[in-house]
Formats: structure tokens, C-alpha cells, sequence
């Protein structure tokens, strides 16, 4: 079997405290004009790897405990992708694996199966919110279908921890209704991470290096939102570029 690859980050980060290597899947179903791995999201410039070489170059990462499969859009590759959290489970790795959240019936298959330990959906907007969604991500998406991969999430069946991710977007999603609309749908979250968007990297739309990254005192006062309105959740995060991350 063979992967498309985007990419491989060693121990740029932890899972679940254990130290974690970052594994890029190539391609994506939405074009974010925010998205910090446009290379990845070009298929072309992607490499068509077998999947035992590619559970052999993680082995050769000394230390390494966890992997951390994002994209793209990993689902996108919905065999090979839970074929590789499957073999990265027998080698003893932690698996998280971050998705937009856009092909439900991968996530269950996931989450049924407990291939995952940490399961990380992007929540771009507020779901009722047709048209942020489609502002955000450049093409006409199903919010309903990321609905549908946030209730998998919530089953009782998943041992894993469940993370939402929203991007703290300029002039669209940095404020505190919108905020408070997407704690809405996403209530019974482990942990909530407010990410916020950073023009020093490369984007998929450059014209946003113009824009402002979101000040960390916004960030937290949006944190603080959060926090009132989501009952269940363990941990509320801030990542950015001023600070890092930061737990709240």
C-alpha cells in the first residue's frame, strides 16, 4: 500500500505529554486561504511513499513516542491512513490525528476501532454559518457533515481524548459571539484550542500576510469566553505566535 506524503516534522510537539512527530498527509477537500502547508495541500509536490517504508522512517526518530497525522486532509486517504494509525499503534505510538472533520464515516471508523488516542476536528465557524464556512475554506462545504465527525467523537465507545481546534481568524472569527456560537456546538469537547492566525507563515492566499495576527490578550479574553460557556471541557489553550501555547 502506498501513502501520498506531505511531509515528516520530528518531535516538533508532544501528545498526551509523550514526545510527538508530525506526519503530513498530501491533499486536501478545502482550500483555506489561512492553511500554513500550502506544499502539502499540491498533490504534485507530494511523494507517493509505501506505507512500510514510511512506518520504517518514523522508526528511525530516536525518542519519538507519539505521531501527530494532519495534512491536508488525512482522511482524504481514508485506507492508507487508517492502515498507518493501525501500524503505528502496533509499534507502541500514541496516534493523534487532526481532520477538518469533513469525512465522517473515516472518523468513525477511528473512532470505532480505537485507532486513535487523540482525536483533533477543526471547528472553522459556526456550523449554522453556511456562509463563514464557505469564506473560510474557499469551496461550498457540509457543515453537517463535521456535525456528524463531532458526534462520533462523543461516543461512548471512543476511549480517546477529543480536541476542537478553531482558528482565530482577523475581522471573521476573533470575536466573542462567534466564539460563543462555536462553544455551542461543540459542548462536550476534552479540550479546546483557540489557534491563532499567524501571517509570518507561508499561506495558501498571501494576500493575508497583510492582515494582523490576533493580539494573545485577545486570545485570552476569547479563552475566557470559552470558558463560560463550555461546562465539560478539561482544558482551553491559546497558541500564538507572540507566546506559544499556553493552557488556560
Amino acid at each position: 500500500m502506498y501513502i501520498l506524503l506531505g511531509g515528516i516534522k520530528p518531535l516538533v510537539g508532544e501528545v498526551l505529554g509523550k514526545k510527538a512527530t508530525r506526519l503530513y498527509l498530501g491533499g486536501c477537500n478545502w482550500k483555506c486561504g489561512y492553511c500554513y502547508v500550502p506544499e502539502v495541500l499540491d498533490e504534485k509536490k507530494c511523494q507517493r511513499v509505501n506505507l512500510n517504508e514510511c512506518v520504517y522512517l518514523l522508526q528511525q526518530i530516536k525518542s519519538m513516542e507519539a505521531v501527530e497525522i494532519t495534512g491536508g486532509e488525512p482522511t482524504k486517504q481514508a485506507r492508507e491512513l487508517e492502515t498507518l494509525c493501525r501500524a503505528c499503534k502496533q509499534e507502541g505510538w500514541l496516534v493523534k490525528v487532526h481532520s477538518n472533520g469533513s469525512n465522517p464515516g473515516v472518523i468513525a471508523n477511528l473512532v470505532t476501532e480505537n485507532l486513535v488516542d487523540v482525536l483533533a476536528l477543526d471547528v472553522k465557524a459556526p456550523l449554522k454559518d453556511e456562509k463563514m464556512y464557505s469564506h473560510i475554506t474557499g469551496c461550498k462545504p457540509d457543515p453537517q457533515k463535521v456535525r456528524e465527525s463531532l458526534g462520533l467523537a462523543h461516543l461512548s465507545s471512543f476511549n480517546g481524548l477529543f480536541e476542537v481546534i478553531v482558528p482565530v481568524l482577523p475581522g471573521i472569527t476573533d470575536n466573542e459571539e462567534t466564539i460563543r456560537k462555536i462553544c455551542k456546538d461543540v459542548s462536550y469537547c476534552d479540550s479546546l484550542v483557540l489557534r491563532g492566525f499567524d501571517p509570518a507563515h507561508d499561506l495558501l492566499n498571501e494576500k493575508l500576510k497583510e492582515e494582523e495576527a490576533p493580539s494573545h490578550d485577545t486570545l485570552l479574553k476569547l479563552a475566557k469566553v470559552a470558558r463560560d460557556a463550555l461546562y465539560n471541557v478539561n482544558t482551553i489553550m491559546v497558541e500564538s505566535a507572540e507566546k506559544g501555547i499556553e493552557t488556560i
